[in-house]
C-alpha cells in the first residue's frame, strides 16, 4: 500500500470504524447490550482494528503519514478513553478485556514510533485510570514497573511470538515491552505515579493488618496480601535509571541525594520509609520479599 493510500486508510476507513464500533460499546439503552456477545466483539474488534492499523503505520515510509493523519490519532485516543471508561463502569466482569486494554497501549501504542507525544501521554493517563479500576493487583501495575525498568525482559520464541495482544493476553503471555520511543518524556508521569501507587498498597495493607490484628475482618487482608507480594517482586526485579530516580524522587534535598546515591535501587529508597514498615508483617512471604528486597538495596550500596 502506498503512502497517500495508508494515510486515506487511517484518516477515513479507521476513524468510521472506530466510530461504528464505539457506539456499540457506549451504547446505554434498555437492551443491556454489554451482557450480550455482540458487545464483547465490538470491543475485540476494535482491539484488533487498533492493533493492525497501528502495525501498518510503522511500517509507513517516511513522515507523510503521521503528519496527515491527525484525525486517525484523535479517533484512536477517543476510543480508548470510551472503552476504559465502560470498562470502568461495567458491571460485568471486564477484567481480561481491561488486561487486553493495557497490553494494546504498552505493547502497541506507546512502542510506536510515530505516536505523537501526547497521545502517548494520554495512554499512560489511560493505564493509570485500569489501576485505579482494578486495584493495585492489576496487571496494568506492570506497566508502570516496565516504563521504569531499564533492563530488556527476554525475548518471546516460537509460536507465542506471532500472537496478536487479544491472543496474547487471552492465553496469559507475558509479552516483553519492546524500546518505547518517548519514554523519557513520559517518566515525568509514570514514576511518581508508580510510587504514589506502592506507597498507597503499602499503607493501607498495613492498615488492614493492624484491624485483623485487633479481631476486624480477615478478607480484605488476604486480599491485599496478594497484591502486596506481586508489587515487591517486581520492585525487586526492578532497576532504574537516573531519568527515573530525578523524577520519582521525594522533595526534600537530603532524600533526593539519598535516592541518587542509591542509582538503579534509587526508587527502593524512595520507599525505605514504607518497606521498613513491612518488615514485620505478619505474612511470611511478605517478610521474605521485604528483606530481599533491603538486602539488594544494601549490597548495591556496598553495605554488606
Amino acid at each position: 500500500m502506498t503512502s497517500s493510500r495508508l494515510t486515506g486508510f487511517l484518516n477515513d476507513i479507521v476513524p468510521m470504524l472506530c466510530q461504528v464500533f464505539g457506539k456499540l460499546i457506549c451504547y446505554r439503552g434498555p437492551m443491556q447490550l454489554q451482557r450480550t456477545g455482540l458487545w464483547k466483539l465490538a470491543v475485540e474488534a476494535l482491539f484488533y482494528i487498533v492493533e493492525d492499523s497501528l502495525c501498518a503505520l510503522e511500517r509507513c515510509a517516511g513522515r507523510a503519514c503521521m503528519v496527515e493523519a491527525d484525525r486517525f490519532w484523535d479517533v484512536l485516543s477517543s476510543s480508548f478513553a470510551k472503552v476504559v471508561e465502560v470498562l470502568a463502569t461495567s458491571d460485568e466482569d471486564t477484567s481480561l478485556l481491561s488486561q487486553v486494554c493495557a497490553n494494546l497501549l504498552m505493547q502497541r501504542l506507546l512502542v510506536c514510533a510515530k505516536t505523537p507525544i501526547n497521545i502517548a501521554e494520554r495512554a499512560v493517563g489511560l493505564l493509570q485510570v485500569l489501576v485505579r479500576q482494578s486495584g493495585m493487583g492489576s496487571p496494568s501495575l506492570r506497566h508502570f514497573f516496565a516504563l521504569c525498568e531499564t533492563a530488556q525482559e527476554e525475548p518471546i520464541d516460537g509460536e507465542d511470538a506471532k500472537l496478536s495482544v487479544v491472543s496474547a493476553t487471552a492465553k496469559g503471555v507475558q509479552a516483553p515491552v519492546p524500546r518505547i520511543p518517548s519514554r523519557e518524556a513520559l517518566l515525568s508521569i509514570a514514576a511518581p505515579a508508580l510510587v504514589e501507587y506502592v506507597r498507597n498498597l503499602f499503607s493501607c495493607y498495613l492498615q488492614e493488618e493492624e484491624a485483623r490484628q485487633r479481631g476486624g475482618s480477615a478478607s480484605s487482608a488476604l486480599h491485599r496480601v496478594q497484591e502486596v507480594r506481586l508489587a515487591l517482586t517486581h520492585l525487586r526485579r526492578l532497576d532504574a535509571d537516573d531519568a527515573v530516580v530525578a523524577v520519582a524522587a521525594p522533595n526534600a534535598e537530603k532524600a533526593q541525594m539519598a535516592c541518587k546515591l542509591a542509582g538503579k535501587k534509587g526508587l527502593v529508597m524512595a520507599l525505605l520509609p514504607q518497606l521498613s514498615a513491612l518488615a514485620p508483617s505478619g505474612d511470611p512471604e511478605v517478610r521474605k520479599l521485604v528483606r530481599e528486597v533491603l538486602q539488594e538495596l544494601a549490597a548495591h550500596l556496598e553495605l554488606t
